[in-house]
């Protein structure tokens, strides 16, 4: 399939946004999840404490790890990522 390859991501506001595209499908594949995050956080830039760490992206209820890509996932021309906020915590329950 040749064209330009794009994929999207739904922001913390529930606007959706184009976040990348490739002219190559081979590109597209081997993009890494880390490449991901690093351009939202240059496109949004509005992210709480603006690390990569304040969010999480999620894709068909997965959450998304950083050194895979989007093959991994099956991620695939006009894929809507999700982006959620990660909340802190940890604490222990008490009862």
């Amino acid at each position: 399939m040749a064209g330009i390859y794009r994929v999207f991501v739904i922001d913390l506001t529930g606007k959706q946004r184009q976040i990348y595209s490739s002219n190559s499908e081979t590109e597209f594949k081997a993009t890494k999840i880390q490449e991901i995050r690093k351009k939202i956080l240059e496109n949004i830039g509005y992210l709480p404490g603006g690390g990569s760490d304040d969010f999480r992206l999620v894709f068909r209820n997965a959450i998304l790890e950083d050194e895979r890509t989007f093959a991994d996932y099956e991620i695939t021309h006009m894929s809507i990522l999700h982006l959620i906020p990660q909340l802190s915590g940890g604490g222990s329950l008490k009862h």
